[in-house]
């Protein structure tokens, strides 16, 4: 999504890692033609957090705990909240 230059037009939601993650979900939320329009427009990245999705990040786990019964964790390689994902074009 090309974080840096995204993280620079968000406006209030790039003061965090966390309000950043919530742009992102929001984004992401609004579905592929919203994404795709934000990818190549910066600008129409969320700025406030009347436009977060906080409860996006946990799709994820919900849809496990579902499947297993039980509450599980997902384990990943890295964390969605800290940003050390690291792309080339970012």
């Amino acid at each position: 999504m090309g974080g840096r230059r995204l993280a620079a037009a968000s406006g209030a939601s790039s003061d965090s890692g966390h309000a950043f993650l919530y742009a992102r979900c929001f984004v992401v939320a609004q579905g592929e033609a919203h994404y795709s329009r934000v990818v190549a427009d910066s600008s129409l990245i969320s700025k406030s957090d009347a436009e977060w999705c906080e409860a996006l990040i946990m799709v994820g786990p919900s849809a496990l705990e579902c499947a297993m019964g039980a509450p599980g964790e997902i384990e990943t390689s890295v964390s969605y909240e800290t940003g050390s994902n690291r792309a080339p074009s970012d």
